[in-house]
């Protein structure tokens, strides 16, 4: 079934021309290829022939051009590192999005970028940088700390600036992915800000580069973040067996990633490398 469509109903069918006049204003080839993707239900009548669904056609349809209107009404962002000042912008998108603003937590957010400004990436609109409409953080740290942090040892708002890396030495570090926040109208800008940091650690690379990324998810934001970069579930070994930790991933850049944004940051790293040894 299309994961476009929740229907109960069984679909009703027509022809080629006529489904396709009912996808209109988009095009042919858009049509064909959702008919490829399976998303558009399709059956053969008595004689052979292949008949389109009008309820699947006609969802895809819909969601395509819901799609692109998002995409016309996005306002015009700036992408640039959250610096201390950013907090109040960070929290009320908070607000927006989780409904709770964390001002408990303010402080301790702004003694970390103090300590390294490189922590998070944001979305701000051009025009007013007190509104920020995504970002991601990740904390350098010992992979010592990530590990207490996602195992339930050590919580999270008690990471203090002194056990966070700058980027001053150079070398392989790890991350913590403690935040991936995008404002539900405009869910294509966490795409920018993914973008703005794979640049950032292409230009640091070989000097320094990203060993692996750990992110423990605490909503379903998160959930789907850490399935489109294709993040794997974390085992550690406990009792002599190895135990999921739940909500815990890692993703290993020294493996062959499954995410084609990560595949395509591996495939840049590699020919900057080739680069550097002509």
């Amino acid at each position: 079934m299309s994961k476009w469509l929740d229907q109960k109903e069984p679909d009703t069918y027509v022809s080629f021309s006529e489904a396709l006049e009912l996808f209109k204003p988009l095009d042919k080839n858009k049509f064909n290829y959702r008919i490829r993707k399976k998303e558009i239900t399709t059956k053969k009548d008595e004689g052979g022939k292949t008949l389109y669904g009008i309820q699947s056609t006609l969802a895809v349809r819909n969601a395509l051009l819901k799609k692109a209107s998002r995409r016309d009404k996005q306002p015009e962002v700036i992408i640039d590192w959250l610096r201390p000042t950013d907090i109040p912008a960070s929290l009320e998108l908070d607000q927006v999005v989780y409904h709770e603003m964390y001002l408990a937590e303010a402080e301790i957010y702004m003694g970390w970028r103090r300590k390294n400004p490189y922590i998070s990436m944001a979305a701000f609109d051009a025009k007013d940088r007190r509104t920020c409409y995504a970002y991601i953080g990740l904390i350098p740290l010992p992979e010592s700390i990530i590990l207490d942090i996602l195992t339930g040892k050590k919580d999270e708002k008690e990471i203090t600036p002194d056990e966070i890396l700058t980027y001053e030495q150079p070398g392989e570090y790890t991350l913590l992915a403690n935040s991936a926040v995008v404002h539900p109208e405009y869910p294509e800008l966490i795409n920018k800000v993914i973008k703005a940091l794979i640049n950032y650690w292409i230009e640091q690379y070989p000097t320094k580069r990203i060993k692996r990324i750990y992110a423990q998810t605490v909503s379903e934001d998160g959930r789907i973040m850490a399935k489109k970069l294709y993040l794997g579930p974390l085992y550690i070994l406990r009792d002599r067996e190895m135990v999921r930790i739940e909500d815990a991933y890692v993703l290993d850049l020294n493996d062959v990633a499954a995410s084609r944004i990560i595949r395509e940051f591996q495939e840049r790293l590699a020919a900057k490398a080739k680069q550097s040894t002509i």
